[in-house]
């Protein structure tokens, strides 16, 4: 949904985004209070509001993987490390949290160069937007995948995973989003002339 609803924002300019904003906030305000009903016992699942307020235990397990993180700061304790050390403590596998998972598994070193993927596929593709101001498909996909897959991290520790399909899709992000980069605009040397 948070994929779709950039893909709509990138896409449309002006008044049309107007549009877009006020219909969806319309839409989601009746279905929220025709379906509130649902969507509380979907959530609730019969748990207590004392866990609920805990997200279903991962605000205790985001504390205690960062008493984690602070033993091995830098490195991490290696990759996959939060399935076991989880599972032995709190009876969780891995850390529900893209970035929780990142920091416990490679410690700054492997968050930092995390980011600077994210980052660098960002950036690549607001570089390709300046070079031609229409919106292009190849664009609004990476951004909408990205975000997409960005929001779901916040409770899924797949994006800061080592090695799954959100790991690849990160890359082929990164690959995609160099490809639509615009090329540099060094000149060509003509045979006999100077640089």
């Amino acid at each position: 949904m948070v994929g779709s609803l950039t893909a709509l924002w990138v896409r449309w300019r002006g008044t049309r985004r107007l549009e877009i904003t006020a219909f969806l906030s319309v839409g989601l305000l009746a279905i929220g209070l025709a379906a509130t009903p649902l969507i509380t016992a979907f959530f609730t699942r019969g748990h207590s509001m004392s866990r609920l307020f805990t997200l279903n235990s991962r605000t205790e397990l985001w504390g205690y993987a960062l008493e984690e993180f602070f033993e091995r700061p830098l490195y991490g304790h290696g990759q996959s490390a939060t399935r076991g050390l989880f599972l032995d403590e709190m009876g969780l596998g891995g850390g529900h949290n893209a970035v929780i998972n990142l920091m416990v598994n490679s410690g700054l070193l492997g968050l930092v160069v995390w980011s600077a993927l994210v980052f660098g596929i960002l950036l690549n593709t607001a570089r390709a937007a300046r070079s031609s101001p229409e919106p292009r498909q190849d664009r609004i996909l990476v951004y909408a995948v990205l975000v997409g897959m960005l929001a779901n991290s916040v409770f899924t520790e797949s994006l800061g995973a080592p090695s799954n399909v959100a790991a690849v899709w990160l890359f082929v992000l990164a690959a995609w989003s160099e490809l639509i980069r615009p090329p540099g605009r060094e000149r060509e040397l003509v045979p006999g002339q100077r640089a």
